[in-house]
């Protein structure tokens, strides 16, 4: 039987891959036979794990993970597509929370939820599809949060946050599929 999960012949960009879920995430596609790129802000602990799966003889390089703005994502996924030569599969995996209560939310502790967990989905999307599109084929992969349907103290922003995410992924994935995206 065919190996359902084969990634033979594809590139792969994952940000925040550098540990959790995102470092299974790199390993579990590496070891599927993709190529990986993995974008983190700590670079040495995405270092770590490039050196040991590129020990196993999977393909895996770590780059920095510069911005989550359009600039940056947009540098970024050029940079993985001018030197693999395609991109197949982006996962926007970094994100995170300054946690406060409404009350005490600030501008900037919502920018950074939505900087960090939303927009780069957007940003991501934009850059990658392009190439997606040329190759017939393309997974746009975000992870998400049970914050999105579930309250948490401190939380309502980054539960905001993460419920965009679902709501983009399912326009994405209704504006992209006839693409093969």
């Amino acid at each position: 039987m065919a190996n359902p999960f084969d990634l033979k012949g594809r590139v792969a960009l994952v940000t925040g891959g550098g540990r959790g879920i995102g470092a299974a995430i790199v390993t579990r596609f590496a070891e599927a036979g993709a190529s990986l790129v993995i974008a983190n802000r700590t670079l040495d602990v995405a270092e770590t794990l490039a050196a040991d799966l590129s020990a196993r003889g999977l393909s895996v390089r770590a780059v920095t993970l510069a911005g989550l703005d359009r600039a940056a994502l947009h540098g970024l996924v050029g940079d993985v597509i001018r030197e693999a030569g395609r991109l197949d599969i982006v996962v926007h995996n970094a994100g995170g929370c300054p946690w406060a209560s409404i009350e005490d939310l600030d501008e900037d502790k919502l920018e950074e939820a939505l900087a960090l967990n939303l927009k780069p989905c957007f940003w991501l999307a934009q850059a990658a599809a392009p190439a997606m599109r040329a190759n017939g084929f393309g997974r746009i992969l975000v992870t998400s949060s049970v914050s999105a349907r579930v309250a948490m103290a401190g939380g309502a922003h980054y539960s905001a946050a993460k419920a965009g995410v679902n709501a983009f992924i399912r326009g994405a994935a209704f504006e992209f599929a006839r693409d093969g995206i």
